[in-house]
């Protein structure tokens, strides 16, 4: 029997839901717990249990997947991590019990704007992921507003190269990242990055992204750190009050 996954950005697996359907057809899952995942350490920042939310396929789409890696950002150093502790992202205990599915995991085909940016997870579990399924099981992935730009910013400095070098060391993720891609480069961190990693895929892979990334264009290009007096900060919050020169910079 032949099914197919398709790997977005994160959401999932195991376990029976109970799904509920509110008069505004929305489709309501519920959360699963993984019990056994204490036993091998896998566990949220607080220590919480890790949890999944699962609606099955049916008819047609029973044998068919698609898993959806949740975004949310990262944290880099140890106040970021204990602050992200305290939220639904870094803990079970805050997460919905509920949750809604839609954009991309709506059951209506015709809704599926996707989300955020989990879309990163998907360039470095994408062939991971593929091997652990039978090898007629047919696999893709899609990466939704996940390519994170390895640039400098306005004031030409790599801010978010210095954000990621944090990230890697305090996760200790160095030995997690693409192989390939770590023996080819002087500084395997930026293996972090979809731009140097993407060619060692091996994965059928689609990329979805705006032209005018918003977290990009603040915190890539210009990060607080490179507009200290502030002169972007109208441009930021409404993209037609930017000035000739800020749109040519964006462009």
């Amino acid at each position: 029997m032949k099914f197919t996954v398709t790997l977005a950005l994160l959401c999932i697996i195991t376990v029976e839901p109970w799904r509920v359907n509110s008069e505004e057809q929305r489709l309501l899952v519920n959360m699963t717990l993984v019990a056994k995942a204490r036993d091998t350490g896998a566990l949220c920042l607080d220590g919480s249990l890790p949890a999944y939310h699962l609606d099955r396929g049916y008819g047609a789409g029973q044998n068919n997947w698609l898993l959806q890696f949740e975004g949310g950002g990262w944290c880099n150093d140890l106040p970021s991590c204990l602050e992200r502790a305290l939220t639904r992202r870094g803990s079970t205990r805050y997460m919905t019990k509920w949750e809604v599915f839609s954009g991309i995991l709506s059951n209506n085909a015709t809704l599926n704007p996707g989300c955020s940016a989990g879309g990163l997870a998907t360039f470095h579990h994408c062939d991971n992921f593929t091997k652990y399924l039978p090898i007629n099981a047919s696999v893709k992935c899609l990466s939704d507003a996940g390519f994170f730009l390895d640039g400098r910013d306005i004031s030409l400095n790599h801010t978010m190269r210095y954000f990621v070098k944090s990230l890697v060391t305090l996760q200790g993720i160095e030995q997690n990242l693409n192989r390939n891609c770590t023996s080819a480069l002087s500084y395997p961190d930026l293996c972090f990055f979809p731009q140097y990693v993407l060619k060692y895929i091996s994965t059928p892979y689609f990329i979805l992204n705006s032209a005018y990334d918003v977290f990009q264009f603040h915190h890539i290009l210009v990060p607080p750190s490179a507009d200290p007096r502030g002169h972007w900060n109208h441009c930021k919050l409404n993209p037609a009050a930017c000035t000739p020169d800020q749109i040519d910079t964006l462009q």
